[in-house]
């Protein structure tokens, strides 16, 4: 074996490894995106944060995952709910591990922030990344 496919081999137990431990996680070879749904079902904002902080730990213990996808929903005004508010004050709290943040509202093929971080990542702009979404926030992970 080529040292190619053993490190991709090795990848792909770590992410199964992952994903049995964490059922939030949604894990494709092609992107390098840790899914973490916090609104369905929704979670207390105690319960919100502590699988906040579990998972920026995953992300940064697994090179696989520089980018975190956090789903919060926008609650029922349409004007964001208390989940979203919770992710905006987490992420204020730990920016030291977090490269930046964008709003899904702000999310665009054309925002430079979105271009640098799927260049860097190797990500593709895909409908994570290719129109607004007001119930999501991207994060990318230092």
């Amino acid at each position: 074996m080529n040292r190619a496919t053993v490190e991709a081999e090795k990848n792909i137990k770590i992410a199964t490894e992952a994903i049995e431990q964490h059922p939030f996680i949604l894990f494709s070879q092609k992107k390098m995106i840790y899914t973490l749904d916090i609104a369905h079902p929704p979670l207390r904002s105690d319960a919100a944060e502590i699988m906040l902080d579990e998972s920026l730990r995953k992300a940064k213990n697994f090179s696989l995952y520089r980018v975190m996808k956090i789903v919060h929903g926008y609650g029922s005004g349409g004007k964001g709910g208390t989940l979203k508010t919770v992710v905006k004050n987490w992420v204020y709290k730990n920016q030291s591990n977090i490269k930046f943040a964008i709003d899904g509202e702000q999310i665009s093929p054309f925002n430079p922030l979105v271009q640098e971080m799927c260049i860097a990542c190797n990500l593709q702009l895909s409908k994570d990344f290719g129109a607004p979404n007001k119930g999501i926030t991207i994060i990318w992970v230092k």
